[in-house]
C-alpha cells in the first residue's frame, strides 16, 4: 500500500511524536535540579539543558526561515535561574537567588526579558561553577546517588572531606581544615569523573534524551 494515504499517516505519526517530545522536554526543564546529578555536576546539567533547548528549537515551526511558533518556554530564563539555586553549595545558590530578586523587580517593566536569555544564563552558570571549583574552598556540592525509581536524588553518607568519617563535611565535629577539604574534594570528583561514562544520566533524563534521538521508521 502506498500513495497519499500512507504519507498522511506517516506525517501524522511524526507530528504526534514530535509534539510528545516537545511537551516532555518542556515539562522536564521545570523539574530539573542540580542535586539530581552525581557530584552535583553543574557542567553535566548545563550540557543536558543545551541539548534539550537545541532539540526544542529544531522542532519549531518556520516559514521562510522565520520562527512562527517557538517551543522554548517564554519564561525559560526564570526557570533556569530558579533551577540553579538547587545545589547544596550555599554561595553558588545565593548568586542566583540575588539575580532572581533583581530580575523580578526589572520584570515589572521588561517582562520575561529581565531574566536574560538561556545562553547568557548558562554562560554565567559555567563561569561561576568553574570559579567555585578553582577556589580554595572548592565546590561544596554533595555527592548524590542516582535514584532509579523516582525523579529525585538521595544523599549518600560520607565520606567527610574533612576527616573521612561517615557524615557530610557540614556535620563534621572536627575543626575545619579548608585546605584538606579542598584537596579531598578535588580527589573525590576527579576519581568520580575517571570512573563515570561521559554524559552519564539518571533514568528520567535518559528517557528524555531517548526521545530526543527518536526518528520515524
Amino acid at each position: 500500500m502506498g500513495g497519499p494515504l500512507v504519507f498522511f499517516f506517516m506525517m501524522k505519526r511524526l507530528q504526534v511524536n514530535s509534539q510528545l517530545v516537545v511537551e516532555t522536554i518542556q515539562g522536564q526543564l521545570k523539574t530539573l535540579r542540580i542535586d539530581q546529578y552525581a557530584g552535583e555536576s553543574v557542567d553535566d546539567l548545563v550540557s543536558h539543558i543545551k541539548v534539550m533547548l537545541t532539540r526544542l528549537k529544531s522542532l519549531e515551526k518556520r516559514i521562510d526561515g522565520r520562527v512562527v511558533s517557538s517551543n522554548v518556554p517564554h519564561d525559560i530564563g526564570k526557570t533556569l535561574i530558579s533551577l540553579f539555586q538547587t545545589s547544596s553549595d550555599p554561595k553558588f545558590n545565593e548568586v542566583f537567588h540575588n539575580k532572581e530578586i533583581n530580575a523580578y523587580e526589572q520584570a515589572l517593566t521588561q517582562g520575561d526579558a529581565a531574566y536574560r536569555s538561556p545562553d547568557m544564563i548558562l554562560d554565567l552558570v559555567t563561569s561561576i561553577y568553574q570559579n567555585r571549583m578553582a577556589s580554595k574552598e572548592g565546590w561544596t556540592g554533595q555527592f548524590h546517588k542516582v535514584n532509579e525509581t523516582a525523579f529525585s536524588a538521595q544523599k549518600t553518607v560520607g565520606p567527610c572531606f574533612n576527616c573521612g568519617g561517615k557524615h557530610s563535611v557540614t556535620a563534621c565535629p572536627d575543626p575545619m581544615n579548608k585546605e584538606r577539604v579542598a584537596q579531598n574534594k578535588r580527589k573525590f570528583f576527579d576519581e568520580k569523573k575517571a570512573h563515570r561514562n561521559p554524559g552519564e544520566l539518571m533514568c528520567p533524563l535518559l528517557n528524555v534524551l531517548e526521545l530526543l534521538s527518536w526518528r520515524p521508521p
